[in-house]
């Protein structure tokens, strides 16, 4: 990929894949700790917001979480986080359940998921960036979508992000996956 600017964002290639490494050393630092708070780390994404970055963690349970289980999560992470320091400056922790447009990233979660509807965005570089259709799991490193008639094998390493496409009932059927 090449590390031109990219104008709806002004974000470079070179920011997105510092980004890419920087959730995965997130995910790698706080998986144990939220483990034993009995909850799992479903995802984790960091943002621009009006206000400085913003680390999102979506995280879930056997049953579902509620607030209080997000609360439970945060305190228990923020000291790990303000000794890590792995974000310069200024930020804001948001601890989220995945909701009904869940964000697919842990590698069971493709094959758990397949056969829903699903949205996928690439790297910056691909052109087209944004694909819908229906998971079909995993192949060879690479996530299976299929959309009109054709299936798309896309590199984990090239998927920015993957979240469902649910419409209430399937929602609902979740905690039966």
């Amino acid at each position: 990929m090449s590390k031109s600017s990219h104008r709806d964002s002004g974000h470079t290639d070179a920011d997105e894949s510092h980004r890419n490494t920087l959730r995965a050393r997130i995910r790698e630092a706080l998986e144990d700790t939220i483990h034993r708070v009995e909850c799992r780390l479903v995802c984790v994404e960091l943002t621009n917001g009006p206000n400085g970055q913003i680390l999102r963690l979506y995280v879930d349970k056997d049953g579902g979480v509620n607030v209080a289980d997000c609360a439970m999560v945060s305190r228990a992470i923020s000291p790990e986080l303000d000794v890590l320091d792995f974000i310069p400056g200024a930020y804001r922790l948001e601890v989220s359940s995945p909701g009904i447009d869940r964000p697919v990233e842990l590698l069971e979660d493709y094959e758990r998921f397949s056969g829903l509807r699903a949205s996928v965005r690439l790297l910056p570089g691909h052109h087209p960036r944004r694909f819908k259709g229906i998971l079909r799991g995993l192949e060879d490193d690479c996530v299976l979508l299929e959309a009109e008639d054709e299936t798309h094998h896309f590199p984990l390493d090239q998927i920015d992000r993957c979240r469902l496409d649910l419409n209430p009932d399937e929602f609902a059927s979740l905690a039966t996956r």
